[in-house]
């Protein structure tokens, strides 16, 4: 593939993703689909597994023979991208291959890209509503940690409990 088909969904990262691994991200699409195609009931919900790695205008991204732009679930679509995004972008817990960055930082990849590689609309709402803003700058950041840690405990332990203070 070409150097600017190998970025990831959020953008420039410090790591290349070499060859093998990036023909297989081309696939996640298609076999969530086959997975949940084992049920009728999340038949609703097939285009948003096959297009929720597609650029909003439908010209780039995977997989290439899906076009997001002619599906009824187009928002939902856009959403769960501009979503994948920003936990890809900001992840340092799961993603080796790259660094997690900054939530301002994301955002402004996320305003780049908006109109091309995301919607507009999503990134607008994004940027305009404050609230909102610190709320996913705290998820992306700390809250990452303290919500993997409460899932971890309430797994191991099969009860919630208060993380300790750092």
């Amino acid at each position: 593939p070409a150097p600017d088909e190998q970025e990831d969904t959020d953008g420039p990262q410090a790591l290349e993703i070499d060859g093998e691994f990036y023909i297989g991200m081309l696939t996640i699409p298609k076999l969530g689909l086959e997975l949940i195609n084992r049920d009728d009931v999340l038949s609703p919900y097939f285009d948003i597994v096959l297009g929720h790695h597609k650029y909003y205008d439908g010209k780039h991204g995977y997989p290439v023979d899906f076009d997001n732009t002619a599906s009824p679930e187009r928002f939902v679509i856009d959403l769960i991208s501009v979503s994948d995004s920003l936990d890809a972008g900001t992840d340092n817990l799961g993603r080796n291959y790259a660094s997690g960055k900054d939530f301002e930082h994301l955002l402004s990849e996320l305003k780049e890209g908006a109109g091309t590689r995301y919607n507009p609309d999503i990134v607008r709402i994004i940027e305009e509503d404050t609230p909102l803003r610190e709320e996913l700058a705290e998820l992306t950041a700390q809250g990452r940690y303290n919500v993997c840690y409460q899932a971890y405990m309430d797994i191991a332990h099969g009860q919630s409990q208060e993380r300790p203070a750092a």
